[in-house]
């Protein structure tokens, strides 16, 4: 009570001092009076600290903006899952087109394979022509006939003997009995070296046997089974290297190469053809300047950055996509070399 009394007490000094003040100095006093007490109760009013409406509009602000941050969150989710989906088509595109190499590169070999193994035949073939046509020039030779008729020498020397011993009746005979058997037996050793020489003359080439097919038949199944496990086991390696290949454009490009294994058949094998059919397809015609100039550039071991700022002018937005592919195709071709992927 005694607090209240000297506040107010204390508020009727204030009054009376600010009514004096007024009085003395203004032109209208009871305006200006008037208007000094409005001021004051204004000043002393109680005061509401929380302004509802602000306070609402503040929390739908805070609201909206939470909602704004969830769309932008959801619309980068959808956007990185159309990124991942983009890069899980060009994996199986890239991971087509290789594959689609590789089978014409197989068929390619098993086509000169074949070629070779017909002209193996063919030559084959000539030499058993040869072989016989030689055997007829022998079986239809003079001495080939001589060797074939009786021995003569024996007849003729016989002959004589037999007359001489049945009409002459000499004794010196025997001696010519010996003579006919020192004939006979060397006559016999003529005859054996004759045949020896006719046998030596015919000798032919001998041809191994080739029991190939017939093992081929017997391992054809297991060997189709092996081929298929091994053709199984390289697919499973082709696609997890691809995997390990990085989509970032950043960790693609600082991705360790190992440069030694990039030489000038694996460029014109499987990187220049490639680079090739690209170029064709951004430009609409072949620009062998062009595709001679990235070469090169990979050969030097440039950096992916650097021929992307060069090719950037003459592929303009699809510069970027360009490199990026050939990075990947560049890292794969490095990686599937090392593991014995490809040859």
């Amino acid at each position: 009570m005694e607090v209240d009394a000297k506040d107010r007490q204390k508020e009727k000094e204030e009054l009376a001092e600010l009514k004096n003040k007024i009085y003395q100095d203004s032109e209208n006093p009871d305006i200006d009076f008037a208007k000094a007490l409005k001021e004051r109760e204004e000043m002393y009013k109680p005061k509401i600290l929380i302004n509802v409406n602000e306070e609402q509009t503040r929390q739908m602000e805070r609201e909206e903006k939470e909602k704004e941050k969830q769309r932008e969150k959801e619309r980068e989710m959808e956007r990185r899952e159309k990124e991942i989906e983009k890069e899980r088509r060009e994996r199986e595109r890239m991971e087509a087109e290789w594959e689609e190499d590789r089978r014409r590169a197989k068929m390619a070999a098993e086509k000169k394979h074949q070629e070779e193994l017909r002209e193996r035949e063919k030559e084959r073939e000539r030499e058993r022509e040869r072989e016989r046509e030689r055997e007829r020039e022998k079986s239809s030779s003079p001495d080939s006939r001589r060797s074939d008729g009786p021995p003569e020498p024996m007849s003729n020397h016989t002959t004589p003997d037999i007359n001489q011993d049945m009409n002459n009746k000499i004794p010196n005979s025997p001696p010519a009995d010996k003579k006919k058997k020192k004939l006979d037996v060397k006559e016999v050793f003529n005859n054996d070296e004759d045949e020896d020489s006719a046998m030596g003359s015919k000798k032919r080439k001998l041809v191994p046997l080739d029991y190939g097919e017939d093992k081929k038949k017997i391992k054809e199944p297991e060997k189709k089974e092996d081929q298929a496990k091994s053709q199984e086991e390289k697919r499973k390696h082709i696609k997890s290297l691809i995997d390990r290949i990085p989509t970032d454009k950043t960790a693609l490009f600082n991705y360790y190469l190992d440069w030694a294994a990039v030489d000038n058949q694996l460029m014109e094998r499987r990187i220049r053809p490639w680079i090739n059919k690209k170029i064709i397809e951004y430009i609409g015609e072949p620009e062998p300047t062009l595709v001679d100039f990235i070469c090169s550039k990979v050969m030097a071991g440039s950096a992916p950055q650097g021929i992307l700022d060069d090719v950037q002018m003459v592929l303009d937005e699809e510069a970027e996509v360009f490199v990026v592919k050939m990075w990947r195709l560049l890292i794969y071709e490095i990686e599937a070399k090392k593991l014995g992927l490809v040859k």
